[in-house]
């Protein structure tokens, strides 16, 4: 079984929920029980838990550099990106001189 807890105002109590899921599932099904704190902000739960942690992942998200010396402004990167996070603003003025 995999649950989910996602999204929401901070302060709503997702963490809250989350941890107590975890605790009972731990309690009352059979098997290992992971919980995942993917929280960018503010990962928190183990101050509720006292967990043995085995391992420690730093993370990241990739953001784009353009090659402004290999750039034609075809567009081609902007229609081919996925998460919609480029656009064509144009050549700046200091380009174009």
């Amino acid at each position: 079984m995999i649950l989910t807890v996602a999204s929401g105002k901070g302060g709503t109590g997702k963490t809250t929920l989350a941890v107590s899921l975890a605790q009972v599932a731990a309690r009352t099904l059979p098997g290992d029980v992971t919980l995942l704190d993917l929280d960018v902000e503010a990962p928190n739960a183990a101050l509720f838990l006292d967990p043995e942690i085995d391992e420690r992942r730093t993370s990241g998200v990739p953001i784009p550099e353009v090659d402004a010396d290999r750039c034609d402004h075809c567009g081609k990167c902007v229609e081919l990106c996925r998460a919609h996070a480029l656009a064509d603003l144009g050549k700046s003025e200091a380009k174009r001189s």
